[in-house]
């Protein structure tokens, strides 16, 4: 991965850190919303965007062929609690 331009890569992804941060502020909504259209009580609702330089290094470590837009930056997390 020699010929990578990681900085172009990093002004790529800052330029479309807002995107990201609308799409997981949109995700979270449809999230909540459908868990509270439910009996599904919620105990945590957790998201984030990828940090730029977590991104970079997920894409030092990635094998030559994987795309970078396959590469994960957003992440949502539910934890679903059963009443016994």
């Amino acid at each position: 991965m020699d010929n990578v331009d990681f900085d172009l890569i990093r002004q790529q992804f800052l330029e479309k850190a807002p995107i990201y941060k609308r799409l997981e502020e949109e995700a979270l909504f449809i999230i909540k919303q459908a868990l509270n259209a439910s009996d599904i009580k919620i105990y945590s609702i957790q998201s984030r965007i990828k940090k730029v330089d977590s991104f970079l290094d997920k894409i030092q470590i990635a094998k030559p062929y994987i795309k970078i837009e396959k590469i994960k930056i957003k992440g949502n997390g539910i934890i679903l609690m059963k009443s016994c």
